[in-house]
């Protein structure tokens, strides 16, 4: 497997790529990982947001039905529910997190579940922020078994979300008595969801 440090410089007045190991999951279950060459002036989140057609390719591919390792896949990213780099030299983002934190639960479309954290600026609405945000938002601090140290901040796919359910404060303990559910659906230029529980709604 190519080395992050390894960069292609591409054609004349093209950014410059490095591949970088990425895992991601797929409706149904599937794990699958590979490298992706991402520009250096690129984070995760927005890169997968920028695949023209929808498509990502993936080299030196595993995990995706067949027994050996593929040298070279494409994968549609509507069927692509998360994904996270293993490479700490990859920011998921290159916004740094914002002050407000909050832990939510996040059901797919498949009925799977994840749990993180988003972060959001001051003064700004949680429920504005993930309602206005891009085809792949940051959910931070997500347990991962196979992530080094067992934590890692993932690129969540807004369009195969059914669900987000507010948790509290992040580095609150959660209360004893949860307050009433309150829901409202959000609808983007290509899906909807629904926010439950959140208080600036």
């Amino acid at each position: 497997m190519p080395t992050p440090t390894s960069v292609s410089t591409g054609r004349i007045g093209q950014p410059k790529t490095a591949p970088h190991p990425l895992a991601l999951r797929l409706r149904g279950g599937e794990m699958v990982s590979g490298d992706a060459h991402i520009p250096t002036i690129q984070s995760l989140a927005p890169f997968l947001a920028s695949r023209k057609g929808g498509l990502l390719t993936l080299t030196s591919t595993a995990g995706v039905g067949a027994s050996a390792t593929a040298t070279h896949v494409m994968l549609r990213l509507a069927s692509v529910l998360y994904g996270w780099s293993p490479d700490r030299t990859l920011a998921v983002e290159h916004r740094g997190p914002g002050p407000t934190r909050r832990r939510v639960r996040i059901t797919f479309d498949d009925h799977s579940d994840l749990e993180g954290v988003v972060t959001c600026l001051a003064g700004q609405r949680v429920s504005d922020f993930l309602a206005r945000a891009e085809d792949f938002v940051v959910l931070r601090e997500v347990a991962i078994a196979e992530a080094p140290g067992g934590v890692a901040d993932v690129a969540v796919h807004m369009n195969t979300v059914n669900t987000i359910r507010d948790l509290g404060p992040a580095d609150e303990r959660p209360a004893a008595r949860p307050p009433a559910a309150r829901e409202t659906v959000v609808r983007r230029r290509t899906s909807a969801f629904t926010l439950v529980s959140f208080d600036d709604l």
